[in-house]
């Protein structure tokens, strides 16, 4: 089986999977009650929503401009980089787990990157996951720090994610040392000294430049995310419900990194399942089946905006 048939089986099984955890959702739900969810919404909440995904976009864009500058060594306009962030975005609608940023790569071949295009992308993929975690982890502490009463026993999300944030913190206190083993590894090998152009040399040297800027990306990230995350709070203000902030941003981050498993598209399916499961003791079923439908929005929104970027860029590459 080639790797082009692998790849439509897999958005094939994606598309079911995401088609019967919204039948098994859909089927029990009143749609007169959804529809009053809709002719009921918070027009001021929902233009603080607009808002914030356009704020989203415009910090997405300045992260890879500097990502690119810095550690691929190539100096973007910004409104480059805007054409790519956004273009990207739309391949979300199609690209299962929401890996829309691959398409950069053959979008940047033309120019003479220090970095390998894949590795930027998969490194901008890291942050974000790392930063949704760290949000998780301390929405969820605070919360047992006031002593909140929550629906569920979060106790397993709680652990789970302190020891992601704990394995990350381990890895950044300790990356100098790593890094020097696997060059001193490579090199006894002899699979860098007088080979600097090849792959494992440029991802050590790049590495280095990721060591003395880690915290400036990791905190741009931060801010990405907490702007995405803020946009599900004003989701709930515009339905009306009253859930405490952060465990609008506990249940939010869970929805969200369900939503990045590569078993759906565009997140259908799995992030809805999250937000009703979650919230489910704050409002009934019809509600929290709207919040999963405007919630697509943060990705509808930016494809659309995104469409004519993604075919320029497509065509220029």
């Amino acid at each position: 089986m080639n790797k082009f048939s692998k790849k439509r089986i897999k958005l094939i099984v994606s598309i079911l999977l995401s088609f019967v955890i919204l039948f098994i959702i859909y089927k029990r739900i009143d749609f007169r009650e959804l529809s009053q969810v809709f002719l009921h919404i918070n027009l001021q909440a929902f233009s603080i929503f607009f808002i914030l995904i356009i704020i989203q976009l415009f910090v997405a864009a300045w992260r890879w401009n500097i990502l690119t500058r810095e550690l691929g060594n190539v100096k973007l306009s910004f409104a480059i980089s805007y054409e790519q962030v956004i273009g990207s975005y739309s391949a979300n609608l199609i690209i299962p787990g929401k890996l829309g940023e691959i398409v950069r790569i053959p979008w940047m071949r033309k120019y003479s990157l220090k970095t390998p295009v894949i590795a930027l992308v998969l490194f901008e993929k890291i942050l974000d996951i790392s930063a949704v975690i760290f949000i998780l982890f301390f929405s969820i502490l605070i919360l047992k720090i006031l002593h909140f009463q929550n629906p569920f026993n979060i106790n397993i999300i709680f652990y789970i994610s302190f020891a992601i944030v704990v394995f990350l913190l381990l890895v950044f206190c300790f990356k100098r040392l790593v890094l020097r083993k696997i060059k001193a590894w490579h090199e006894s090998k002899g699979k860098i000294n007088g080979n600097n152009g090849s792959m494992t040399y440029r991802l050590i040297n790049i590495a280095g430049i990721i060591d003395k800027r880690s915290l400036f990306y990791f905190s741009i990230t931060i801010l990405l995310w907490f702007i995405q995350v803020l946009q599900f709070y004003f989701i709930f203000i515009m339905v009306d419900i009253k859930a405490p902030f952060f465990y609008v941003y506990s249940g939010s981050c869970l929805a969200l990194l369900a939503g990045a498993l590569p078993v759906s598209i565009a997140g259908l399916g799995t992030r809805d399942a999250v937000i009703i499961g979650f919230f489910s003791p704050f409002a009934p079923l019809e509600v929290l089946v709207g919040i999963g439908i405007i919630s697509f929005l943060r990705i509808v929104i930016p494809a659309f905006i995104g469409l004519p970027f993604f075919i320029k860029q497509t065509k220029n590459s």
